[in-house]
């Protein structure tokens, strides 16, 4: 049999006799890979974070094949553990936390052996790697009494850490950081007079023009969940139409990986919708924006194309909570020739509205905030009794009694603008000294507080400065 094939061989032509040759080369060459990958299994071509962290990072493992994903998902451990909801993108397996990962700790993911792919080859030896979780900053706007004003980041374990990350000379209106804490979305002031969106990386601190308004002001840049949208405010001038400027509406800029606007459209397509105060819902889901037309705050739902109106005159929307399936607001009652507010609760799955308080109580509440299980509200409250206060201090109200506790009350102070950190333990406060009638009271500013709900500790980070945020 060997003769016959040499004496064939043999006749073929020196051209035949080396496609030949090359041939049965890539045909072993295959085997070869074949037999190996068989050996080898499934390679974990990447995976993320790395190193350090942001409490709001996502846990990314890509693949070198496609996989059979329930084996994937049933061997990846967390630890601490951490619950979230897997996502896959072709081999590529998200792990998106749905709480914060605990701050300044260590994180070990691990996937053990067996995982398979769509051909039936496996993760043949178990995966891990670990990061760290940064603690989160805080961004805010200085200084207060004087133009321009741009943005400071600190820690706010170290005031004198401060420093200044725009350097714009017309100043900046305001500004979101990115759920991932990456990047800051900002409203820049130009030489024309109107309002620009710019992006800023904050680990490179490079920027980029994101959306020109040459003939506009858009303001209010507030980042969807995911990363991929930014909802904002925007104010026609209607310049060369002579007509005056429109009202506020809302509109949606579509990102790319890269940070380029891909799609700018409006919120809603009625041109009559009047909106403005975008807050996304925690999943990403529904966005809410305060409707003047309607007179209420309009949740739309983007899966059903829905539209939910939850009437309230006091004009600003309120908080969705950590599960997305209530809001807290605050509604206006007029009782005995005076205004106050009240905190009122919308379930948006049975659309049932009720109210933290008896409205009838003598009360004036202004904000609230959830804090970490949907269980209490810290709440920016006034009493109109006994208890009264030139500003309002803030409590922990139970949603399920009504019943408060005092968080911070200091009368020397009024407590206005605050939000929770990721993990809903810090508190970021904005607070303004109350005129004591001396002629010093003219150089009174806005101060930047943090409040540690589990230690109660309460530290001053910034002073001249106001509209803070945790940047994650």
């Amino acid at each position: 049999m060997i003769d016959r094939l040499q004496r064939a061989f043999s006749r073929l032509t020196r051209f035949d006799q080396v496609a030949l040759g090359a041939m049965l080369a890539v045909l072993a060459a295959l085997l070869a890979v074949i037999a190996l990958g068989d050996y080898v299994g499934v390679r974990v071509l990447r995976a993320a974070p790395q190193g350090e962290a942001h409490a709001t990072s996502w846990i990314t493992i890509q693949f070198s094949e496609e996989m059979d994903r329930p084996s994937v998902e049933a061997r990846l451990h967390v630890t601490p553990d951490v619950a979230g909801s897997f996502q896959w993108n072709g081999p590529i397996l998200i792990y998106r936390p749905i709480e914060a990962l605990p701050a300044g700790e260590s994180v070990a993911v691990v996937l053990d052996p067996g995982a398979e792919s769509l051909t039936g080859r496996q993760v043949l030896a178990a995966q891990r790697f670990e990061f760290t979780v940064r603690r989160p900053q805080v961004a805010y706007l200085a200084p207060a009494n004087e133009a321009p004003q741009n943005v400071w980041l600190v820690d706010f374990s170290d005031p004198a850490s401060a420093h200044q990350i725009t350097f714009s000379a017309e100043g900046i209106f305001n500004f979101d950081a990115s759920p991932d804490g990456t990047r800051l979305a900002y409203a820049e002031h130009n030489a024309s007079g109107t309002v620009d969106l710019r992006l800023l990386d904050l680990e490179s601190g490079d920027s980029h023009l994101l959306l020109a308004c040459p003939d506009a002001d858009c303001t209010t840049p507030t980042w969807s969940p995911d990363g991929t949208q930014i909802a904002y405010e925007r104010m026609e001038f209607n310049t060369d139409l002579n007509l005056g400027a429109s009202p506020t509406r809302v509109w949606l800029l579509t990102l790319d990986g890269t940070g380029a606007a891909t799609a700018n459209r409006p919120l809603f397509s009625d041109p009559q919708a009047i909106s403005y105060g975008p807050v996304w819902s925690p999943d990403g889901g529904r966005i809410a924006v305060y409707d003047s037309r309607s007179g209420g705050i309009m949740i739309y739902t983007f899966a059903s194309d829905d539209e939910l109106l939850i009437p309230t005159q006091q004009g600003s929307v309120g908080a969705f909570s950590p599960d997305g399936s209530r809001m807290a607001y605050p509604n206006l009652l007029l009782a005995e020739g005076l205004t106050r507010a009240y905190i009122g609760l919308a379930d948006l799955n049975s659309r049932a509205i009720t109210s933290l308080t008896d409205p009838a109580d003598p009360i004036d509440d202004e904000r609230a905030v959830w804090e970490a299980g949907g269980q209490t509200l810290i709440v920016a409250r006034r009493y109109q009794d006994e208890r009264y206060t030139p500003g309002r201090q803030l409590y922990r109200v139970a949603v399920a009694t009504g019943d408060a506790k005092p968080v911070i009350v200091n009368e020397d102070y009024y407590h206005g603008y605050f939000e929770l950190d990721p993990g809903r333990t810090l508190l970021v406060l904005q607070r303004f000294p109350q005129p004591t009638g001396s002629p010093t009271d003219t150089q009174i500013t806005p101060e930047i507080w943090v409040y540690n709900t589990e230690d109660e500790s309460l530290v001053q980070v910034a002073s001249n400065a106001f509209l803070p945020q945790w940047v994650p």
